[in-house]
């Protein structure tokens, strides 16, 4: 039996039950899809992927070590699982449940109906490191965090499948992207937590540090190079030896909030014909430096804390008079670690009074 173990936005192999799962079940093939269908959606950018491909480098590096080299196929979803399944006729779908947007929730229900009519058993976990239950709904953080996260597997027996590349963006055909670009994987995820959270406290309150914090690891929970419970543990870890324990505190309440379970409700991505150029965001940002400022930040590093980011969408919807979609629509490619689902302007601006439809 081959078990295909499917990585997602899970691209770690601490914390990840579908993983220790499959292993248990005898022969495994880690396998990554790159679908460029997905990187052709109106919110996915060259920085993204640069990180994302900087992720999965990193855990073929740790898959590499425990003995399964991990198999990275281009095209789409069914097309990948079925030229493996080619080879092994008894196949095993291992993976982790829930989706962060609504083009991988139609990805996820073509899937679905491929494997049954091929007879292929779908199994799947709900994310628990991220605070996601079996039934969809959030379980009890206490719960969760209560219980440490499982371990990497010791050892793993590999089938004999050709790696695979990974491919650049332009293979993607995604623009080009000038950005700074962000160390990938679990060990980056960790030093930024330990560089941005231990930091002194500032003038607001440390109300910044909590934010800057929170936006260095958003590309790494965006792409599961570390877990929401592997993050909380390791900001308690700083908590611990923190002066300032009500500011970390504070870090942690928020990690929760922000990156906990999604609850199923899609933002609707904007047309090309919508986003704003950006000669018109500057046009409009002309006579608010800090907005300037923010969007500049944005611009260069991909990384944008929440409350700069509200003002600089609240900026153009203000400015411009553009609805709350297009404005976080527009500003969508510039953050490495965006999520659609997560980016509900109700969550991004909530100072702002606006909010975008979902469905």
């Amino acid at each position: 039996m081959l078990n295909i173990v499917w990585f997602r936005r899970d691209l770690r192999v601490t914390d990840h039950q579908p993983l220790l799962h499959a292993v248990e079940n005898g022969l495994v093939a880690p396998l990554v899809i790159v679908e460029p269908e997905y990187w052709a959606q109106s919110f996915a950018s060259g920085r993204q992927w640069r990180f994302a491909a900087r992720a999965i480098m990193s855990l073929r590096s740790q898959l590499a070590v425990i003995g399964a080299p991990l198999i990275v196929r281009t095209g789409s979803a069914v097309e990948a699982i079925q030229t493996l399944q080619e080879k092994s006729q008894d196949v095993v779908i291992w993976s982790h449940a829930g989706v962060a947007s609504r083009w991988e929730a139609d990805r996820d229900a073509e899937v679905g109906a491929w494997l049954d009519g091929a007879g292929i058993p779908w199994k799947t976990f709900p994310n628990i490191g991220d605070g996601q239950a079996a039934d969809g709904e959030a379980t009890n953080w206490d719960d969760v965090l209560a219980s440490d996260p499982e371990p990497a597997p010791e050892v793993m027996i590999a089938h004999g499948v050709t790696p695979g590349r990974i491919v650049s963006e332009r293979i993607l055909y995604l623009d080009d992207d000038p950005c700074e670009d962000l160390p990938a994987g679990a060990a980056a995820a960790r030093r930024a937590i330990d560089l941005h959270a231990a930091e002194n406290g500032s003038e607001d309150g440390g109300a910044r540090r909590i934010e800057t914090t929170l936006a260095a690891i958003e590309p790494h929970l965006a792409w599961g190079t570390l877990s929401v419970r592997e993050a909380w543990i390791a900001l308690e870890a700083v908590r611990l030896e923190s002066e300032d324990e009500a500011v970390v505190q504070k870090m942690q309440s928020l990690l929760l909030e922000r990156f906990g379970p999604l609850d199923g409700q899609h933002l609707d991505p904007i047309s090309e014909a919508e986003r704003i150029s950006p000669n018109a965001m500057a046009d409009a940002l002309k006579d608010l430096p800090d907005a300037t400022a923010a969007l500049g930040t944005l611009q260069d590093s991909g990384l944008a804390r929440r409350d700069a980011l509200a003002q600089v969408a609240g900026a153009l919807c203000k400015q411009l008079g553009v609805s709350a979609e297009r404005a976080i629509g527009t500003l969508a490619p510039l953050c490495t670690g965006f999520v659609a689902d997560r980016y509900r302007t109700e969550c991004v601006m909530p100072e702002t009074g606006l909010s975008a439809s979902v469905s």
